[in-house]
């Protein structure tokens, strides 16, 4: 007969991560789905990439306002998700966190990849040494059509540019217009095993319509 766990062991750490292009409405359903989780009782961090750590926001800030090299812009984007992996999300996992991230490395791919014509070997080998098997039980991509989405980005309410125009950029002088078929065929190609497909207007649940495809998610994710 297997020993009873001690009741102080805390839950093990699920890693959910949110993509899409701008205006797809992955961002104001972050929290959405941080309440979900913390109504059933478990903490959850909140986080964003690039940035997500004091030394993340300053590198953050750096890619998204200063001139340089493409090239330049990818290597600290990938040092921001290192020192955002090493002193927020592994803690937070170890303490059994429900952990948001608004962007991962997806996002890369399509970007920086996809959209600015970087080596996709290049950010595969940068994606190895700095994330190595740290990645999300589930990912949720919003799907939208990149027409819908100029237009949900043009209805922004003057002074406040929406969550994904904040968040999205990972590349300097990036534009709201860039590439989005080459960004929608990046997230299309580089999902991985764990990726679920949602409508951009909402995500799955309650009275919410079923996402359009799902694959197979980790087998120790349940909740939302």
């Amino acid at each position: 007969m297997s020993p009873t766990p001690p009741r102080d062991v805390p839950p093990r750490g699920l890693f959910i991560s949110f993509e899409g292009i701008d205006g797809a409405g992955k961002s104001s359903h972050v929290d959405w789905m941080a309440q979900r989780w913390r109504e059933l009782g478990r903490e959850v961090i909140v986080t964003r990439e690039p940035g997500g750590t004091p030394l993340g926001e300053r590198l953050r800030e750096l890619v998204l306002h200063e001139p340089m090299d493409e090239h330049t812009a990818l290597l600290l984007v990938a040092a921001a998700r290192n020192e955002h992996l090493r002193a927020c999300i592994l803690p937070a996992l170890a303490r059994g966190c429900v952990v948001i991230c608004d962007r991962y490395t997806d996002s890369t791919y399509a970007y920086q990849g996809y959209g600015r014509g970087l080596s996709l070997d290049w950010i595969a080998a940068l994606e190895r040494e700095v994330v190595g098997a740290h990645r999300p039980d589930r990912t949720y991509l919003f799907d939208l059509p990149a027409e819908v989405a100029a237009r949900r980005r043009a209805a922004a309410p003057a002074g406040r540019a929406p969550a994904a125009r904040r968040t999205i950029p990972l590349v300097a002088k990036t534009s709201w217009a860039h590439c989005p078929a080459s960004l929608t065929a990046g997230y299309d190609r580089h999902g991985h095993p764990a990726l679920v497909s949602a409508e951009g207007n909402r995500l799955p649940g309650a009275s919410w319509p079923p996402v359009r495809h799902e694959a197979p998610a980790s087998r120790h994710l349940s909740g939302p």
